[in-house]
Parts: C-alpha cells; structure tokens; sequence
C-alpha cells in the first residue's frame, strides 16, 4: 500500500494531472498494489474521475487511441474499485440535489487537452456533471455580459469534443449551461441559444 499526503500542494493543475497520473501509473504496475491518497485539490479528485471514466470508456469498447489523447492508458483505474471520502466543508464547488447522490464532476478546463488539426489548442468550458441519463456542460463567467458568446463558443467546442469521443447519443437528457455571480441560474432568455 502507498500513501501519499497532499500531492497537489504547491503544484499548478497541469503538474497536479501529471503528478497523479504518474502515481497511478506507478500503482498500476502491481496487480496488488494500492494507494490512499489526501488532498484537498478539486484538480486531484478531477483526475482520478477522468481517469476512471477513461477506463470504462475502453472497456465499453472505445480505441484506445482516442483514450490516450486525454489519459494514459496505464494511468487509467477501475471506478469499481475506486472509493472515494469527502469532507464537504473543504470543497469550493458543490453540486447540490435534493433528491440524487449519483452525480459525477470533472472540472474539464485545465484537464482535458483538447487541439485542432493545427495543435491549435480549442476553448474548453468549466466542467461537466453527469449520471447514467443526463449530462450538464457548464461555463462559468465574471460579471461582464459581454462574454456569453464566449461562453457559448466554449461549450459548443467541449460539447464537439465529448461527442467525438464519446458519444452523447447515450444519455436521454443533455444541457449546456452558462451563468455568472450576478445571475447564477440559468436564463430561460438564452434557452434557444444554448440547445
């Protein structure tokens, strides 16, 4: 068994993805072999979940070649063997339901590399939750009004990005969502534009 405390301390969220993907390559090599790992990094907790949807994308049949443009293939974990212990008064981001507890999120900007056919790197929203039927892209802005179409022009790009991969043909409800401080709800107004 391995333990690592606070892998992403003084770390940017590139070098943290880096750092945990190495540590998990490293336990992967051991049939036997585990780790507990404490951090208080949303970053952490976004690798190791994109790391394990990774997985089941391979095991769902996905090439492996697309996989490996966002995971290494020997980074990957099984989420079946995958727990997770939260302290919810550290986190900085909450997705909150009354009445689910099946929610995934992965902060997808500064996580997911995503370029053009020219290495020209493309605009990423903020992050995604999902569950077994619905997936929610979303973007979140300062106060300025004048950066919707920005916002818009992230989530469409992330949006291509997770069909080409993965398909979103498999979930029955798909949104996209961008909201600010001022107005942190979604705005009926914008509803046509954001579908």
């Amino acid at each position: 068994m391995n333990v690592v405390e606070e892998p992403a301390q003084n770390l940017f969220p590139d070098s943290q993805m880096k750092n945990i993907y190495f540590l998990m390559s490293a336990v992967n090599r051991n049939l036997n072999n585990s780790i507990v790992i404490t951090t208080h990094s949303p970053y952490i907790l976004s690798d190791i979940t994109l790391a394990a949807k990774a997985y089941y994308l391979l095991e769902k049949g996905v090439p492996k070649e697309r996989i490996e443009k966002i995971v290494p293939v020997n980074s990957m974990v099984d989420g079946e063997k995958l727990v997770v212990y939260e302290n919810k008064k550290d986190w900085n981001a909450v997705v909150e339901s009354e009445n689910r507890g099946d929610f995934n999120f992965i902060a997808v900007d500064n996580k997911i590399p995503y370029y053009d056919e020219h290495s020209n790197e493309k605009k990423r929203c903020d992050a995604m939750v999902w569950t077994t039927k619905t997936v929610v892209f979303i973007e979140l802005k300062d106060q300025s009004k004048d950066l919707f179409d920005d916002a818009v022009a992230q989530l469409k790009s992330t949006i291509e990005q997770f069909d080409d991969v993965d398909g979103l043909d498999q979930f029955e409800y798909r949104r996209a969502y961008a909201c600010n401080k001022t107005h942190p709800y979604f705005n009926f107004h914008y509803k046509e534009r954001m579908q």
